[in-house]
């Protein structure tokens, strides 16, 4: 309770401070509550997508965690888990994926749709380990090892001035003048079709497979774009017709962006999870998540919850769009969706702490 009371008024300071530096402009007016992205999880998330992923081959692993004498024995699986909620909006004091919202705000003049850069739109990125608080205490939770981290906001556009200026961005992260050449951007297109196939196959454990290996493999070799939706952006973005994949394409950025800012120092338990390119397929990942330099994005799926619902899908391809068919309005707005997370891990031997912090 006590965390839980933190975590909200945190979001009343943080949402406070924005209103603040909108308060000269006018033609206020009261937009209406929210839609909330934590209940719209509960009600919509596609459950059976969990339980339909979760595989295993019985392999034995043996986690030492660096000492030998407490060796534990346990069996790989692989299993995927909500635990980002992400809302793209036009209102600075509206924080949809929390359902928070304080006072009167004037919206950007511009929609979603038609943004040429960030200047109108702000993303939120909520951590909610919905699992662990549904079965965290409970026996299967225990041998399942759902993300046990707090819930808490863990991206604020809001207050991000790197996102106004592509010089900020890239004095923070250099890197991305070689992500945007053009190799880079035709190493990402390649990776589009990779995506797509990795998406459509069927049954769902064969994402977990040799063949969903081999996918995402060559998909995490260009971890600087998100396939069919593009290469990141270094600052500003641009969403244009098209605000449901720009608003996953930004947050995609976001989120590796984030991971990378481990190095001075900022720990938001962004860890690689998976098996992957990125992390030479080490199998010390069934035992405790990694880092690396960079974030598997197929560690990723994505389901959107608000104007409309969708299947989940990997956050490299871009169907989640069709909302605009018969949502335009509510999509011109908001837009909620929810992010799960893969994790390889060894069931009864399984540490939350990367081992490199148990040293």
């Amino acid at each position: 309770m006590k965390n839980k009371m933190k975590f909200l008024y945190s979001i009343f300071l943080i949402l406070t401070f924005s209103i603040s530096i909108n308060a000269n402009e006018t033609n206020e007016k009261d937009v209406g509550p929210p839609p909330n992205g934590i209940t719209l999880a509960l009600q919509q998330y596609a459950w059976d997508r969990m339980w339909r992923e979760l595989t295993t081959e019985g392999k034995p692993i043996i986690c030492s965690h660096k000492d030998p004498k407490k060796g534990l024995f346990g069996i790989e699986f692989t299993l995927i888990e909500p635990l980002y909620i992400v809302d793209a909006t036009i209102y600075a004091n509206e924080f949809s994926a929390a359902g928070t919202k304080v006072g009167k705000e004037n919206p950007s003049k511009r929609g979603l749709f038609d943004l040429s850069d960030a200047g109108g739109i702000y993303i939120h990125i909520l951590k909610f380990p919905l699992m662990n608080l549904l079965l965290g205490k409970t026996n299967l939770g225990g041998f399942l090892h759902f993300d046990k981290s707090r819930i808490r906001p863990v991206y604020i556009g809001n207050i991000d001035f790197m996102k106004w200026s592509d010089i900020l961005s890239l004095a923070m992260h250099p890197e991305k003048v070689l992500y945007s050449s053009i190799v880079g951007s035709i190493m990402t297109g390649l990776t589009c079709p990779a995506y797509e196939t990795l998406d459509k196959l069927s049954p769902d454990t064969v994402r977990n497979s040799i063949v969903g290996q081999t996918l995402r493999g060559y998909i995490d070799a260009a971890f600087f774009g998100a396939g069919c939706l593009g290469i990141f952006p270094s600052g500003t973005f641009s969403i244009n017709t098209n605000p449901i994949n720009g608003a996953l394409l930004a947050t995609m950025s976001i989120m590796s962006d984030l991971f990378s800012k481990r190095s001075i120092g900022v720990d938001l338990s962004m860890y690689q999870t998976v098996k992957s390119v990125l992390n030479g397929y080490n199998q010390d990942i069934y035992c405790s998540p990694m880092y690396g330099f960079a974030l598997p994005l197929t560690q990723y799926t994505a389901q959107l919850l608000y104007p409309t619902v969708s299947k989940p899908h990997e956050v490299g391809i871009s169907p989640l769009a069709y909302a605009f068919k018969n949502k335009a309005g509510q999509a011109n707005k908001n837009i909620i969706f929810i992010l799960s997370q893969r994790r390889d891990f060894a069931a009864f031997a399984y540490s939350d702490t990367p081992e490199k912090e148990q040293e």
